[in-house]
């Protein structure tokens, strides 16, 4: 496919709300309109790329179009989105296919992955999960951990972090592990995890993979 014509695809082709949880309407069965959820989703600080059930690229917004055509990790071929490291070609083409012969109930799974750019610099972060329970297509949510950064402020004012739970949380959200964010802060690993947990509560999360979706797609609208 194109990417130029990336963005021309009906992001709604999927007959599904394929969106965060924080974008929908909060009525019930009702949706955002067309028009401003395309705004919502194109000015989002992560990539999202849309797969219908056979895998083909039915949208993906702005920043997705950017790592996509920067060709360094993912790229689009034949309305497919791959990547060119066939190890994780191979993890992303079998989970594809277990979601399409598995049950509903196995469609919950989510995709997590590190995806090292052929330049050498900081790895992409990659999560996918299901559009719905009925296997009709998955989303996946990519991180750019070079491009974009995180205001020690924004997580001051937005989440409520002290200082020590905000540097924590930007090492994390750049790429680290847990033990190598506490090498780099000086503290002991015991201390960085009772930090983390700390972190995941006050950002209403549990696990790491959704601390770092919360981080780059923002807070959850009640």
């Amino acid at each position: 496919m194109p990417l130029s014509k990336l963005h021309q695809t009906n992001y709604c082709a999927i007959d599904a709300p394929v969106v965060p949880p924080h974008l929908a309407s909060g009525s019930p069965g009702e949706l955002v309109p067309p028009v401003l959820l395309n705004a919502a989703l194109e000015n989002l600080h992560c990539g999202v790329v849309v797969l219908d059930a056979g895998g083909s690229i039915r949208y993906a917004n702005r920043r997705a179009r950017h790592i996509l055509e920067q060709a360094d990790a993912l790229i689009a071929a034949d309305d497919h989105m791959e990547f060119l490291q066939p190890t994780l070609q191979k993890q992303f083409s079998n989970y594809l296919r277990a979601g399409s012969v598995s049950s509903a109930g196995a469609l919950s799974q989510r995709l997590v992955m590190r995806v090292p750019r052929k330049t050498g610099d900081i790895d992409y972060a990659l999560t996918m999960r299901p559009v719905d329970s009925e296997g009709r297509g998955h989303i996946a949510y990519i991180y750019d951990f070079k491009r974009d950064g995180l205001a020690q402020e924004v997580l001051d004012h937005v989440y409520g972090l002290t200082e020590a739970e905000a540097r924590l949380a930007t090492h994390l959200y750049n790429g680290q592990s847990v033990q190598a964010t506490a090498h780099s802060l000086g503290i002991r690993e015991s201390t960085a995890r009772a930090h983390l947990t700390r972190v995941l509560s006050k950002c209403g999360v549990r696990s790491l993979t959704e601390l770092l979706q919360r981080l780059a797609l923002g807070p959850q609208v009640q």
